[in-house]
């Protein structure tokens, strides 16, 4: 899944995903590509929250952080072949 730089609620969608992810509890986590450097561990710092979650799990592999929506595309097929 792809995030694109939001408030309230897409923040609360990058947890509603990152739970399951955490938990496993629906197999393997899925891919979570966040775009907006600068929003994500700045302006909104959901990235470093995210990231220390994910330390030592699986979800870890699955989780990336870009600049660009054409990073993201390239980051989620990467992210989605290694999950495979």
């Amino acid at each position: 899944m792809i995030f694109l730089p939001g408030a309230a609620g897409t923040v609360q969608e990058v947890f509603d995903n990152a739970t399951p992810n955490y938990y496993e509890s629906r197999g393997e986590p899925t891919p979570m590509v966040l775009v907006g450097r600068a929003h994500w561990t700045e302006r909104l710092p959901a990235w470093p929250l995210l990231r220390s979650l994910a330390r030592e799990r699986s979800m870890d592999a699955r989780i990336a952080l870009v600049d660009t929506v054409e990073e993201a595309a390239d980051t989620l097929s990467r992210l989605a072949a290694a999950a495979s």
